[in-house]
Order: structure tokens, then sequence, then C-alpha cells
């Protein structure tokens, strides 16, 4: 994952994994594969490094088409065919042992050290680290293969209570740390989870979910499993050919419309895969500079990657047509932490419940702001509650409030629309979530609108469903319900 370029870079031994690319593409250390392991229960101890040494390998006949010449600007077409095993196998060679890790293209150097002593560098580097964190929310870090020794224990002293450990990069990488260091982060008590690097222009978005999720991406809903995270970011290998694959500029050499496509491929196929739509990992400035800031991503919880030059509490702007805010915060390269340092926009309660069900920071927010404003609700008789996509909820004692990221709070109160939607399957059903409050003309008629249509409701007619589609379209134009 990857900060602004304007920000300050990061230190050379965070930076040499690129080397690895610029100095040797031609063999690098063998992949391991991803050991599986049992789940204990946690207790404090430190891990170890686990696992086999297979290739990573993705079946497919296909191989990939002629570089363009490096020069070349125009955005390429989006994969359409898979690369083969031999050019998988081949690439996992090239980009050795670390792979792209999150932030790493900000911090790219000129490096002159010999390959194998990025393993000394990085582990000496952990003493160096800087000291400073925000003043809200809960710690955390991340981790790859360039960190292949952490002391889990250390860092739970510190103070941080999750980690996210990279578990694979396009459909050719695993990381051969993955195992001990996500049983290492869970055997100290942790709540940990799993990140794929995305090499967007190398295969389609629902192959690579389907290789993350066959190599670690996976989640269940037992409280210390964090959601699977799409590391989203600038080109790790801008301007390289790399065994005959060019990897175009830092948007892939793909137009906003493909990579916002690649996005939802990838989205889809995990919430298919797992039930939980992926974080997605980003930086503004690249996220509105490649994908022109669209809009309908506001139910995939946002990580926000943003350095700040001083100390401050402020994460900076984030891509405003999807998200208002992040549940959390990549803050820097450099310490207090092992790999990179995260905080969590809440509360412990709060990420709990996110790593169980889901529910963003802002769900919280904005369900408990609306009930304080809202007595005649009475008392809540159940927590926040996850629904469809993303979306959540709170039962009360005279109805219920339903949050998503682009309807904001609707109270649905108890009475004749609310059990029509209810007859209907509430947010499940053909009408989704509520979008405004129930409104009350001045002939006492009432109506709610919802995401794919409304609710009307007078004495005389009971409650009615206008969905979406050409009637209601044609009864619009004639002025709703005022109309003749």
């Amino acid at each position: 994952m990857k900060r602004n370029l304007s920000q300050s870079r990061r230190p050379v031994m965070k930076s040499l994994g690129i080397f690895l690319l610029t100095a040797s593409l031609v063999a690098g250390p063998g992949l391991a594969g991803i050991a599986s392991a049992a789940e204990p229960a946690p207790t404090p101890t430190t891990s170890s490094l686990t696992g086999d040494s297979s290739p990573a390998v993705a079946p497919s006949p296909t191989t990939p088409s002629a570089p363009p010449s490096p020069e070349e600007s125009a955005p390429a077409d989006a994969p359409s065919v898979e690369p083969s095993a031999e050019a998988a196998q081949s690439m996992a060679e090239a980009v050795g042992v670390g792979g792209a890790e999150m932030g790493q293209r900000s911090a790219r150097v000129t490096a002159s050290a010999p390959s194998n002593s990025f393993k000394r560098l990085s582990t000496e580097s952990l003493s160096t680290e800087g000291t400073w964190m925000p003043t809200f929310g809960i710690q955390g870090l991340d981790v790859s293969g360039h960190q292949p020794t952490v002391d889990w224990q250390q860092q739970w002293n510190m103070g941080s209570r999750f980690a996210y450990v990279k578990a694979t990069e396009g459909n050719y990488y695993k990381n051969p740390s993955y195992s001990s260091q996500y049983q290492g982060s869970r055997n100290v008590g942790m709540i940990r989870g799993a990140y794929h690097f995305a090499i967007p222009n190398w295969s389609s978005g629902a192959d690579q979910a389907r290789y993350f999720v066959q190599n670690g991406g996976g989640w269940s809903s037992d409280g210390y499993t964090m959601p699977p995270v799409l590391d989203f970011e600038f080109n790790p290998y801008e301007g390289r050919t790399i065994n005959g694959f060019y990897f175009g500029n830092t948007c892939y050499n793909m137009s906003p419309s493909q990579l916002t496509s690649w996005v939802r491929d990838f989205g889809n196929t995990m919430q298919t895969m797992t039930g939980r739509l992926p974080v997605i990992y980003t930086n503004t400035s690249w996220w509105n500079q490649c994908l022109g800031n669209p809009s309908g991503f506001g139910d995939y919880p946002l990580w926000v990657a943003a350095y700040p030059n001083s100390p401050t509490n402020n994460a900076g702007p984030v891509p405003t047509a999807s998200w208002s805010t992040y549940s959390m915060w990549q803050y820097s390269s450099t310490g207090p932490f092992a790999g990179d340092s995260n905080v969590w926009n809440g509360d412990y309660a709060g990420l709990k419940a996110f790593a169980s069900a889901g529910i963003p920071p802002a769900a919280y927010k904005a369900i408990s702001d609306l009930a304080a404003a809202s007595p005649t609700l009475g008392q809540a008789m159940t927590n926040v509650r996850a629904g469809a996509n993303g979306g959540a909820s709170q039962g009360f004692q005279n109805g219920a409030i339903y949050w998503t990221a682009s309807t904001g709070a609707q109270i649905s109160p108890e009475g004749p629309i609310r059990n029509a939607w209810a007859s209907q399957g509430w947010e499940n059903g053909p009408l989704g979530y509520p979008t405004t409050a129930v409104r009350t003309a001045a002939n006492g008629a009432q109506s709610q609108g919802y995401q794919k249509g409304a609710i009307y409701w007078t004495a005389s007619t009971g409650a009615q469903i206008s969905p979406e589609g050409p009637i209601r379209n044609a009864w619009a134009s004639q002025g709703w319900e005022n109309g003749p």
C-alpha cells in the first residue's frame, strides 16, 4: 500500500524489495506455499517462519499477449485471458520472496546492495522506526514477506490490537511468511486478516479473488478474523517489462472504467465466496487519478494511506464520491510498529463488530445520532446488526433505523408502510433500503422512498408499492400523487 508521492520517501530498507525487480529480474528465490494451521486459543508466543517450498502456479492454457513498447501510454484492454502457469511461475520468481508491498512505489530508491541483504536490513530496521501514533482509535499493523520475522508479543505490548498480513499478489505470488505471521498475530490475541496486492492488468478481478481466497483470503464470523482486503494502488512495476509482460504506467495502462470494473469484478467474487465485500486499501490521489473518483463503492470499507509530515490526527481527504470517512488509516511506514502502522477509526467494540459482521464505524455513529434525535422510537431492542450489501440496522420499541453508506440512516417506524415493506422481505427484498423518512401530506397520506421504488399509503387505498419501472416513470411524469 502507498502514500502520496509528495510525501516524504520511505527508508531504504523498506524499499529494497523494488531492487528484487530492478537489479535482477531473472531469478529470485522460489516462493514458499502457505501451510494450513489449526486455530489454537490465543497464548502469548512468538511466531516462527513456516511454509512449504512449492512455487505459486495458476492453471490456465493461455499466455499473456506480446507487450507494447514501454513508451506506449494509451490504456490497454482489460485482461480477457489469464496468464499461463509457466508465466505465473516465472513472474513469481522475478518478484522474489517479498513481492510488492503496501505503499511500496512511493518509497522507490536506487538500490545497489545485493538482493540477499534485504532480509538482514529489514530485520535491523525495526529498531530505528518512529514512535508517534495518532491519539484516537485502536492501533494495528500490516506486514508482508518483507518482514519474515516479527516479535508479535512485542507488538502487542506496544499497543497493536489488529494485524493484516499479505497473502497473495496477482495470481502468481504467495507470501512464504503468511502462515507464521497470520498465526503469530492471533497467538498473542490480535484480530487479524489477509490482504491481496492487485495487479489488474495481469489477470481479471475474479481470477485474482479466487486465487486470494484459495491462499489465505477467506473470512469467518468468529470475532477475530478481519474482512479480506483489496490492496489497490500505484503500479509497483511501473514502466517495466518482466518476462515479456509490460506492466504499463502507474494506472497499469488501464482506463478509469476498466479499473472500476476490475474492482467490482474482484469485489463481487469475494462477496460470493466469503460473504463479505472486501475492504479497499488505496491512496486518495491515486484513486482519483486512475479511477476518476467513481461513486458506488460506499459499501466497501475504506482503508486510506496518508503519511503526514508531522504528528496529526488528520488523515486528509478521502475519495468523496464513495466515502465520507475511513475505517482504517495507514499513517506510517516507519513505525512505531513493524511493517506499516495503522489505526482503526473507532473503539475496540467497533473493531470486534467489524470483524464479526462487517459493520463500519460510520454506521454506528449515524444510527446512534439519529436515535438520540428520535425519542419516539423508544428504547433499543437489538444491537446494531449487519444487513444486506454492507448495510446495518438497529431495532427499537417503535420501529428501526436502517443505514447504508449511500442512503445514510433512515427511520422505519411502526405502521402500514413498514408492514408493507416487511411483506416484501425488508432490505433483502426488491425495494432495498429506505432512502427517506416517512413523509406525511396535508391530507394525511404518507409515503417513504426506497432504493428501488417507494410505498404510498392513504386510509382509503392502504399501503401500495410503486416499484422502479415504466409505470412508475409514467406516473412521475404526471406529478406523482399530486397529479391528475
